[in-house]
């Protein structure tokens, strides 16, 4: 995805640099005479600047685009065109084991705790013959409220318990599917003025519950477009599992979990700020945008993450003063190595 933050950023020190000469006046200062050279050398900047953010929502357009139409995930093994566009990219990051990215998300995002059971029951409703011999059934209880005795300073509730949910499913779903609802209460409750879709609480609760029948829509129609038995089904199951489990943590430790690949731009990816001396070829190399950076993070544990970067190998050679400005860029790979690479020597 393009990163626009570092436009935003720009905006802002230009804008508090009008405020501070602005203060500077008021106070009885002089502003300093901007001769003709500098008047233009800004303006070149800001039109520099707006081209750059214009060809950046450009390429996010066109990405957008591109995204919508996909049909199918990257290995072509599981159909995606029967997907609502607004949960999409849920369910690719689920079957690409996309576990750090869905953790880190900010908000958090809950939906893999809500799709789950709808996920499982729309498997065994549409795919009862595709279950194995060692299917097991669950029941889940529930209580319905049938009246109450009264009596001096005493009350006493009556509760009627019934089956609520009766289930087949493989053995390897039954805990996950138990706990899933739970775990996204427990979820909600210490996150929902971030989840909570109208910064309420229980109006929010019943969002995210209506956002539930929605996935659990998206899931029926995933498994009626691939089929029942389908090996990319089942895959997609097994790692939904691993992720509300929370078993992806111990599979995850040291390796890479996440890329992603944007053109050249301002980042921080030099050692020190050097914006303010940037050298032209910089500028002209970040406005060619034909110089690619990988991003890519590593888990280490639940407590440290890191990012690398590199040049994208396989496109052209950015300029050797272009490589030694961005020092925080590793030499160039064709993707993300699959292990967090030795501390950089700069």
């Amino acid at each position: 995805m393009i990163k626009l933050w570092h436009f935003i950023a720009i905006g802002m020190l230009l804008g508090a640099h009008s405020v501070a000469e602005a203060q500077a006046t008021r106070r009885g200062g002089s502003t300093p005479a901007v001769t003709p050279e500098q008047a233009a050398a800004r303006q070149a900047e800001q039109e520099a600047a707006q081209k750059r953010q214009a060809a950046a929502l450009a390429e996010q357009a066109a990405a957008d685009q591109k995204f919508a139409a996909l049909r199918t995930t990257k290995d072509g093994k599981l159909k995606i065109s029967s997907l609502s566009l607004k949960h999409k990219k849920l369910f690719m990051d689920v079957y690409d084991e996309q576990y750090f990215r869905l953790d880190t998300a900010v908000p958090p995002d809950l939906r893999p705790y809500i799709k789950y059971s709808g996920l499982i029951q729309a498997y065994t409703d549409l795919c009862p013959q595709s279950l194995s011999k060692d299917k097991v059934t669950v029941e889940i209880e529930a209580s319905q409220y049938m009246g109450s005795d009264y009596a001096p300073f005493t009350r006493t509730d009556y509760y009627k318990k019934y089956i609520a949910v009766r289930l087949a499913m493989e053995p390897r779903f039954v805990q996950s599917y138990r706990d899933s609802q739970r775990k996204f209460l427990s979820e909600y409750l210490k996150t929902w003025r971030l989840t909570s879709p109208d910064g309420e609480l229980l109006s929010g609760y019943l969002i995210l519950s209506g956002i539930g029948i929605e996935l659990a829509k998206d899931s029926r129609a995933m498994i009626t477009e691939n089929g029942c038995g389908n090996p990319a089904i089942i895959k997609y199951m097994d790692n939904l599992t691993t992720y509300v489990s929370g078993a992806w943590v111990a599979d995850q430790t040291d390796r890479l979990v996440w890329s992603e690949e944007n053109p050249l731009n301002i980042q921080p990816l030099a050692r020190y700020n050097k914006e303010y001396d940037m050298p032209k070829s910089v500028n002209a190399a970040i406005e060619s945008r034909q110089f690619k950076i990988l991003r890519c993070a590593y888990f280490i544990n639940q407590n440290v993450q890191a990012t690398e970067y590199y040049w994208k190998a396989g496109g052209p050679t950015p300029p050797a003063d272009v490589v030694a400005y961005y020092d925080m860029v590793r030499p160039a790979v064709a993707e993300c190595p699959a292990k967090v690479p030795p501390e950089l020597k700069r």
